[in-house]
């Protein structure tokens, strides 16, 4: 992955966690890692090998595609989000 697609996934991560009005220690739950971990993406460090498993949580959890994260395009990943609510009538605000 490219530097600036790092720092959009982070960026998109708090951005989602900030929407939905979750706390880091959820957050970091519901994506499967630690908080040391969640805290360095949060704070911009991730390494260029984000976990497969961390994007499939991301999207198993809030219906965002893995391609979608690494975008700057909160009015996709805002969509993705009422969709994921739609469909399974979550509390996801739009």
């Amino acid at each position: 992955m490219e530097k600036i697609e790092l720092q959009n996934f982070c960026r998109n991560v708090v951005y989602i966690r900030k929407k939905l009005n979750l706390s880091k220690t959820r957050m970091a739950k519901l994506m499967g890692i630690g908080m040391c971990t969640y805290n360095k993406i949060e704070n911009g460090i991730v390494t260029s090998r984000v976990n497969v498993l961390v994007l499939c949580a991301m999207y198993n959890n809030f219906g965002v595609l893995p391609n979608v994260l690494m975008y700057d395009d909160t009015e996709q990943i805002d969509r993705e989000l009422c969709y994921h609510r739609e469909q399974n009538k979550t509390t996801v605000l739009c």
